[in-house]
């Protein structure tokens, strides 16, 4: 209840941000919007289909979501593609781009991220639209104007979101000179160029491609891979010690770069720029619904490919894990990798392929997910959990976890991790129960070699497990 009723104070307060006084919404309510948004989901829970193996208790495919696997890999975007705005409180704007279905048809809503694409179930009631993403557990509200302009919010369930604030943006349909020879958004114009007192004099004499070591104020040390395609287009892989790399994507205006990023779960803006000297950068990192998570950070170029990391502590194929004590007796004397994820966690979608390829590379390799939603109740944990399985197609083992991570999690940050769970969190054990490797944090899909480099790593320890067998 507590959900839906949010869900209505949002969409009310979309609609009367959006509406002027000559253009009132149409027949639709919020109540109507929220009806139809249950019974999409009721219908969906109550798909048959074949039981998955699961220590809670058996689950239910539910076929309509495989659509939203295949959508996000082969999405074709066949309506108006729009650029859209969140505000940023003194640090202007994070652009994105998305596409929706002419109305009233009901469809895939598409946002574009370089050549990455997020698909989301859309429905259109009167001038009024929805975008569900289920499996980040994430939604957009939305009106449309009758000059074909959109307001609205986007709103998060997410654990590590406020499900009480939203993030309000404007959006515009872009004209066919923002748009490339194949129809598609041009990164070019996905910010306007910056004023006088923002951009540089130096111009094109300054080239910021390559690698960057930044020193976070708040957040440690990280890498920054900067790479420039056209004169004024760049894109930027931040690389976290945790293991998290995120990609942005932006422009070059002299000196000065802005670049964002929106993949249906967080919003990211970076504001880049040098203060005269060519082996230094400085800049300004926010996140985060609200945009709360902000740091700034100072850069200087950096010749090793990657950054160490010194949180584990366990000793390579000496320390045993206790599968007893986690729930996995049963995974005794075979070689096994332990997935700690949520279906929240976007980087624990971007390894799902992962572990397919190792599955059908290595298939006398284990694989479970322990899937932490960090909800009290069982039956909300069991469907957050049936719909991350449909829609990656997983078949292996998925525990759903009801309540907080930390107790499963001390055990193994006593003996393995000194560090607060990154999710995904990956346990390569051999099959004599000793832990060879392990894992926190992904790449997303469009970090290119850093995402190579991880998959790589991957079914090479996968494939030393196999040899324990």
């Amino acid at each position: 209840m507590a959900s839906k009723s949010i869900f209505g104070i949002f969409l009310s307060i979309s609609l009367l941000l959006a509406c002027d006084k000559n253009d009132p919404p149409e027949v639709t309510t919020s109540a109507a919007v929220e009806q139809s948004s249950a019974e999409t989901s009721a219908e969906a829970s109550a798909s048959p289909g074949p039981a998955l193996k699961e220590s809670a208790g058996a689950r239910r495919h539910l076929p309509s979501q495989q659509d939203a696997q295949d959508s996000d890999e082969q999405a074709t975007a066949t309506g108006q593609w729009y650029r859209a705005v969140f505000q940023v409180s003194n640090f202007g704007e994070l652009p994105f781009f998305i596409n929706l279905p002419p109305p009233p048809d009901a469809g895939w809503a598409i946002i574009a991220n370089g050549d990455h694409r997020i698909a989301g179930r859309h429905t259109w009631h009167g001038r009024d639209g929805v975008i569900e993403f289920p499996v980040l557990r994430t939604r957009i509200l939305l009106h449309r104007n009758k000059e074909g302009m959109l307001h609205g919010h986007f709103n998060s369930h997410a654990p590590t979101q406020d499900a009480r604030k939203a993030a309000p943006f404007r959006a515009v349909p872009l004209a066919d000179g923002q748009l490339d020879a194949n129809g598609q958004p041009s990164e070019a114009s996905r910010f306007a160029p910056p004023t006088s007192s923002d951009a540089g004099e130096r111009g094109s004499e300054f080239q910021p491609a390559g690698v960057w070591e930044a020193e976070f104020t708040g957040m440690g040390k990280s890498l920054i891979h900067l790479s420039v395609q056209k004169p004024n287009l760049v894109t930027a892989v931040v690389e976290f010690t945790n293991g998290t790399a995120k990609t942005l994507y932006g422009n070059h205006f002299g000196d000065f770069m802005k670049l964002s990023s929106f993949d249906a779960s967080i919003p990211l803006l970076i504001h880049v720029w040098s203060p005269g000297d060519t082996d230094q950068l400085q800049g300004v990192f926010t996140e985060g619904i609200d945009r709360s998570r902000r740091d700034t950070f100072v850069a200087k170029r950096h010749q090793r490919p990657r950054l160490a990391s010194d949180w584990k502590r366990f000793r390579p194929n000496r320390d045993v894990i206790n599968l007893a004590q986690m729930g996995l007796s049963p995974y005794r004397g075979k070689p096994l990798i332990i997935e700690f994820a949520g279906s929240w966690c976007r980087p624990c979608s971007d390894v799902v392929p992962v572990l397919k390829e190792i599955r059908q590379k290595h298939p006398e390799v284990e694989v479970v997910t322990m899937l932490f939603e960090l909800l009290d109740d069982r039956e909300s944990t069991e469907k957050q959990a049936e719909i991350f399985i449909e829609e990656h197609g997983i078949s292996w083992e998925l525990i759903p976890v009801v309540g907080d991570i930390e107790p499963h999690w001390e055990p193994l940050q006593r003996d393995f991790v000194d560090a607060s769970p990154n999710l995904p969190v990956t346990f390569f054990v051999n099959a004599n129960g000793t832990v060879r490797d392990i894992h926190m944090g992904f790449p997303d899909r469009q970090a290119g070699h850093i995402y190579e480099r991880e998959r790589k790593e991957y079914i090479k320890t996968a494939a030393a497990l196999a040899r324990t067998r």
